[in-house]
């Protein structure tokens, strides 16, 4: 009797190589910018644009098969770094 394939590791898998492909593309286009390929600002920003859109997504991909990322860390993360640019010796 063959076992039915679990849907986890399968998901996974397909996040995986998702991810690995998205960054592979990604850093094709980045590299563009980096060898003036594309020097137009326009151009540029579309680019930019693109990539973050993909972190956003890469993000969230790994995020469905158990990336243990926390908001608030980050939120605690940024506070810290304001708190910083805005700290002076006190007298």
């Amino acid at each position: 009797m063959a076992t039915t394939p679990r849907e986890w590791p399968n998901n996974c898998i397909t996040v995986r190589d998702g991810v690995a492909e998205l960054i592979r593309s990604d850093i094709k286009n980045l590299e563009l910018i980096s060898t003036n390929e594309i020097n137009d600002e326009e151009q540029i920003e579309a680019v930019v644009a693109k990539v973050i859109s993909d972190q956003y997504l890469l993000l969230r991909a790994l995020e469905t098969v158990g990336a243990s990322t926390s908001p608030i860390n980050e939120l605690n993360n940024r506070v810290l770094e304001l708190k910083g640019k805005f700290s002076f010796a006190r007298a």
